[in-house]
């Protein structure tokens, strides 16, 4: 028995141990147009993003990243009242951080 190769004459074929449609060429290409498209605009919705909401979102990330730190600090040590007091706190950061 002949063994199937990726985008043979059958439709069906193993491609890298996986059972798998190929279909066309066509197909596969229109594919990744349509996946360059949405690639493409979420680049550019992105750009609107980080100029409209840019400065506000890095104070949201710099929040965040501090409590994650502080969290798995806690978290190693087996100290729920810290991860408890951590997510409290952040919290709080992020309520106020929006209402500016």
């Amino acid at each position: 028995m002949e063994e199937k190769t990726c985008c043979s004459e059958e439709k069906e074929s193993t491609c890298c141990g996986e059972e798998k449609d190929c279909g066309s060429h066509s197909e596969e290409m229109m594919e990744l147009a349509h996946q360059a498209w949405e690639d493409l605009m979420m680049d550019k919705m992105k750009v609107h993003y980080e100029a409209q909401k840019g400065e506000s979102m890095d104070k949201v990330a710099k929040i965040s990243v501090e409590a994650c730190s502080e969290f798995w600090k806690h978290k190693i040590a087996g100290n729920e009242e810290g991860i408890n007091a951590v997510m409290t706190k952040l919290e709080e950061d992020l309520n106020k951080t929006f209402k500016e």
